[in-house]
């Protein structure tokens, strides 16, 4: 594997992140740069690890990994999306919400996302390793490249998400929450249709 194509592994893995981290933001316009930082910190993070635990585990329960993953990314990213829509239809007075409920990067919710847009990262590294490329030489490096990419673009993702929010300033939470169901959906039927 050379370090373009790791690149483009990369690139191609940070979008969900990329997509969760727009449509967060764009419900939450305080402390942008906080939270530009906690999202590249999570999703950045997530996209370090879980390949190398992919990799990792890939010798015993590899093909399991592959018939799990997406229904799991599938029901995390429908849980959150589904508990934005419901807030945005039934809570009429913001002010009443707890502080965790109010910030939609709070620690719980961006290591629930952090996961769910990370799962296939981690099916990735199973099939680096599946593949009999070497843990050291191609995993690692690999799974630095997708932590650092996907860190910068979710930092912009939440500044990009900031400048939406503020330019339609309409239920943002709802159209959040339906993008981050519908990233769910696509991941399910990515592994079902395309077999991805």
């Amino acid at each position: 594997m050379t370090v373009l194509e790791m690149i483009l592994l990369a690139l191609g893995v940070s979008v969900d992140a990329f997509s969760v981290s727009v449509s967060r933001s764009m419900i939450c316009h305080k402390k942008v740069w906080k939270n530009a930082a906690s999202a590249a910190f999570f999703f950045g993070g997530f996209q370090f690890v879980m390949p190398m635990i992919g990799g990792w585990i890939s010798s015993f329960i590899g093909p399991f990994l592959y018939s799990v993953d997406h229904y799991i990314a599938f029901i995390l990213l429908a849980l959150v999306g589904g508990k934005m829509i419901w807030e945005s239809i039934h809570v009429e007075d913001q002010t009443e919400l707890t502080e965790s409920e109010e910030n939609p990067f709070g620690l719980k919710i961006l290591f629930l996302l952090g996961i769910a847009t990370s799962i296939d990262a981690m099916a990735v590294g199973a099939s680096i390793i599946l593949a009999g490329n070497n843990f050291i030489k191609i995993l690692l490096p690999a799974s630095i490249l997708m932590g650092i990419i996907t860190g910068l673009i979710s930092f912009i993702g939440v500044l990009t998400g900031k400048l939406a929010g503020k330019l339609l300033n309409f239920k943002m939470e709802l159209i959040g929450g339906t993008v981050i169901i519908l990233i769910g959906l696509k991941i399910l039927i990515e592994h079902l249709v395309f077999g991805k």
